[in-house]
């Protein structure tokens, strides 16, 4: 399918008459060469380089993308601009602690070639021809600058970064939403992203961990956003990006002790070279000022431009390798700023579509576009998820909503239709209504939320109005007219969307409780007479076709007082719960198992998407993730209801119905043991985690008791659970209240595997003086059959090379 896109040209900061002690003479290189080290900027690469670049001989799609381009060089750091769309440079990080996140030999090398040791940086070369020791200097004063900035991950067995999983990492990266501005090994992306180059040298897991959950601490003014991500799923991710993806290890830290006369050289550096018009670092202020941007600036000289090095060229200026096409439309951007002096007949019209341009270069600059969609004045799309990555983008539930169910929601006219005061909520990752996306809405700070929300109301409300003639909706409907919109909720919309998070068997979809507090009045009702106009694809039936009532027997059949009534009620705090839902919610789903245990696969809270639930007949329940065949949830007592998961399409997963019992995070991960297990001192061995895990699903044995199968390198594992009475139990205690559950895992060799350096751990347990058994909380864990490891940290670790003997077994009671 055709899509006209916005073309993005990218502007580079000229620095003209700059102060840098210049140095090294850039090489002369090909088109393709200079292409490969030049920045990335995500709209250029997207509408210029990409298949959407659909028309570069419009000037004002041209001078667009040049003006974002220069934005994310962040020209107006140091020069003075002609054209308002130059204005918002982007800046750099936040350079305090950067001495706590970074090693030296990171720093040098990346100073000293920012695009040679991390493609597609827009940071710029500042260092061409530079004195001997600036470069020292410079890592110094980074080096010295070593407070930390990002809030300690604190010691929790829940919250433990060390139990990350790369695969779990490697789905949440595409289930996020991640992938729609990075590269990524699953997609071939027909455009470049954000690529994920030496990332190892430059992070530690933990440190990684701490970034994924606050980048706008370090960088306020960046691309990346914050997805409000959990410390498991920051550290997943982390995990993923470091070792799977890359298969690199995790370098460790050294402290450095910067040299004090080097230190102050570098803040002098700092300044004259300009670093401190981007950064922030310490109270240190930008104090170089280039030549003034216009129309007439001379373009044969600037950033990007090669130069000579001689003795002649005293202008200091940083460099960019800039692509041939990156600098074409740097040209553009800033000869198309030279005033035309409208009339005064055109002014407002130059006034809005400066607005509007204003806009789409901000939703191009902070990547809005790579999720979102918008229509152009002449009703064609531009951005939204592109083709390579649309499979990614998923539901928790992979029911049937089409594209609605799955995708971020369009841009088109948001700004008329939500209320501001929503927009800066969602913005600011505080207005979440759709759960049911994998995806995830990222978080801005306050400024730049107001900033986005106000732009987009300013400029979506003038197109709005500008739509044919609309009869307002009355927002002071009198109260009678409540009972209007609660019967037309009840008899229709009850039948898609949930009310009150309460709903209809199979309905998932937006709530309705909130939508009076989120939407302008005018919108809803003109949304409700032509849905497809104004939200394109909409599933959203047309319930008042040609002007007419398809509920002829409420109000008459009054297409006006329907439609008031319905946002009478939609605007109240709280809303009524309709009989339709209460009918359908008086049906009992719950499964109780009886003379066997039961076996359900669903999507299960804290567990995933590949869960496997049991319940045994003892109301004893468990439930494992089948993508690696772990038991992550322990509970006693009634099991589960299965509505969401037969009516509801896994949305929301099922959860426990009984007391919930803490297995630890760390509970059946395999690893080796070295040297071998027969060799250890019981308080000096390693542990290391094994790199493939794989489910392998389940089986059933002749009782029906559950039979979890696992791949663990080269062995195959087959572990079976069952419960064990407690047969002293009084006859008083309620059921599963003095239960033991065993399970025994059985191996083989496959393929020549050692089998014995493997060994299973069993968490994060409590060993107490004297006993055999291991504690936490009421759990109690006995090895029945094997042998027992302590080591480091309190791990307990369970041996499975008993040395003729292919089994073993365990015991939990409480």
């Amino acid at each position: 399918m055709a899509r006209r896109t916005i073309a993005t040209t990218v502007l580079f900061v000229l620095l003209l008459g700059s102060s840098f002690a210049l140095a090294r003479t850039p090489q002369e290189t090909s088109e393709s060469e200079s292409l490969s080290e030049s920045p990335i900027v995500l709209a250029w690469e997207r509408f210029h380089g990409g298949e959407e670049w659909v028309r570069p001989q419009e000037p004002e799609q041209q001078r667009l993308l040049g003006s974002v381009l220069g934005n994310e060089l962040s020209c107006a750091a140091c020069h003075s601009v002609a054209a308002r769309l130059l204005d918002a440079p982007k800046r750099g990080p936040r350079l305090d602690g950067i001495g706590a996140r970074r090693e030296a030999h990171w720093l040098r090398e990346f100073l000293a070639a920012p695009s040679t040791a991390k493609p597609g940086t827009t940071m710029p070369d500042g260092l061409v021809n530079a004195a001997d020791g600036s470069l020292d200097a410079l890592v110094a004063l980074l080096l010295a600058s070593d407070e930390e900035l990002l809030t300690p991950i604190p010691p929790s067995k829940d919250d433990d970064p060390t139990a990350a999983s790369p695969q779990r990492g490697r789905e949440l990266f595409e289930q996020r939403g991640c992938i729609a501005c990075h590269e990524s090994d699953g997609a071939e992306a027909p455009y470049r992203r954000v690529p994920f180059r030496a990332l190892e040298r430059r992070y530690t897991l933990l440190g990684l961990t701490q970034f994924l959950r606050e980048p706008l601490t370090i960088n306020p003014h960046a691309r990346m956003p914050d997805l409000q991500l959990p410390i498991l799923e920051a550290a997943d991710i982390a995990s993923y990006l470091l070792s799977s993806h890359l298969g690199a290890s995790v370098p460790v830290v050294e402290p450095v002790s910067p040299d004090g006369r080097l230190v102050e050289q570098g803040r002098h550096e700092f300044v004259s070279r300009g670093c401190a018009n981007c950064h922030q670092l310490q109270d240190l202020r930008g104090e170089l000022q280039a030549s003034p941007l216009t129309h007439d600036s001379p373009l044969s000289r600037g950033c990007w431009q090669p130069r000579e090095s001689d003795a002649a060229e005293s202008i200091a200026r940083p460099s960019w390798p800039l692509s041939t096409a990156q600098q074409e439309a740097l040209r553009v951007a800033l000869t198309a700023s030279q005033p035309t002096g409208p009339s005064e007949d055109d002014a407002r019209r130059a006034e809005q579509q400066a607005s509007k341009d204003q806009l789409d270069a901000r939703l191009l600059s902070l990547n809005c576009v790579s999720c979102h969609w918008r229509l152009d004045d002449n009703r064609e799309r531009w951005g939204g998820v592109g083709d390579d990555v649309h499979e990614f983008f998923r539901n928790i539930g992979n029911y049937d909503l089409g594209d609605e169910g799955r995708l971020p929601p369009t841009l088109h006219l948001v700004g008329a239709k939500l209320r501001q005061d929503w927009l800066v909520k969602v913005l600011e990752g505080e207005g979440r209504i759709r759960p049911f996306l994998q995806a995830r809405m990222p978080r801005y700070g306050p400024e730049l939320s107001h900033d986005i929300a106000q732009r987009l109301e300013l400029v979506d409300r003038a197109k709005f109005e500008a739509e044919p003639e609309r009869s307002p909706a009355d927002t002071n409907e009198p109260l009678e007219d409540l009972g209007v919109g609660f019967a037309i909720v009840d008899q229709s919309c009850a039948q898609c969307h949930p009310v009150n998070n309460q709903s209809r068997v199979g309905v998932i979809g937006v709530d309705l409780q909130g939508v009076g507090g989120r939407l302008n009045a005018d919108w809803f009702e003109a949304y409700l007479l032509a849905p497809g106009r104004y939200l394109p694809g909409t599933r959203m039936p047309e319930f008042f076709p040609q002007g007419t009532s398809s509920l002829p027997n409420i109000a008459e059949g009054d297409v006006a007082r329907q439609i008031a009534g319905l946002w009478s009620y939609l605007r109240q705090p709280e809303l009524e719960t309709p009989p339709s839902i209460l009918a359908d919610q008086q049906r009992d789903f719950e499964i109780r198992p009886q003379d066997r245990p039961v076996v359900q696969r669903t999507f299960f809270e804290q567990v995933g998407t590949r869960a496997l639930a049991v319940g045994f007949p003892e109301q004893v329940n468990l439930a494992f993730d089948l993508s690696d065949g772990r038991a992550r949830r322990l509970w006693r007592g009634r099991f589960i209801d299965a509505h969401g998961t037969w009516f509801d399409r896994f949305a929301p997963p099922a959860r426990p119905l009984g007391e919930v019992m803490p297995l630890p995070e760390s509970f059946g991960m395999w690893g080796r043991l070295t040297p071998s297990a027969d060799q250890l001192d019981e308080n000096a061995w390693q542990w290391d985690e094994v790199e493939t895990v794989e489910g392998l699903g389940y089986e059933l044995d002749q009782t029906r008791d559950p039979v979890i199968l696992q791949r663990v390198d080269r062995l195959e594992i087959a572990t079976t659970w069952w419960c064990h009475l407690d047969e002293t139990q009084p006859a008083d205690e309620p059921p599963g209240s003095a239960t033991a559950l065993r399970f025994q895992a059985v191996w083989s060799e496959h393929e020549g595997a050692a089998i014995d350096e493997h060994a299973y751990l069993l968490g994060d347990w409590r060993l107490e003086e004297g006993r055999e058994e291991l504690r936490l909380g009421e759990l109690r864990l006995r090895v029945v059959r094997g042998r027992l490891v302590r080591g480091e940290q309190g791990w307990c670790v369970l041996p499975v090379d008993e040395r003729g003997t292919r089994s073993w077994q365990c015991e939990l009671s409480w």
